[in-house]
């Protein structure tokens, strides 16, 4: 899964999760609560819940091998840089 399909995949489960509170809360707003619809609605946000935590996972495991990945790079470069600096000096010398 590439950073963005993710962050779009979670910003769905979000909205869902969301709506689900508010439906909740509203629920219990009323005089006379339906618990059936209460136990539904809690069995909706634990799944919910389990899918954002998943996807959470696998956001934080692409980000950070990109972050792995870029701070390799930036060593090799600094390598290199450093290694033609230290010829310069030398030749200069």
């Amino acid at each position: 899964m590439d950073d963005k399909s993710g962050r779009l995949k979670k910003r769905g489960v979000t909205e869902h999760l969301t709506k689900i509170c508010k439906a909740i809360e509203t629920e219990l707003t009323k005089t006379d609560v339906n618990v059936d619809a209460l136990e539904e609605m809690l069995e909706q946000l634990a799944v919910e819940s389990n899918e954002l935590k998943n996807l959470d996972s696998q956001i934080e495991e692409f980000v950070s091998e990109t972050v792995r990945k870029e701070v390799k790079e930036v060593a090799e470069y600094t390598q290199k840089n450093y290694s033609g600096n230290f010829r310069r000096q030398k030749n200069t010398r």
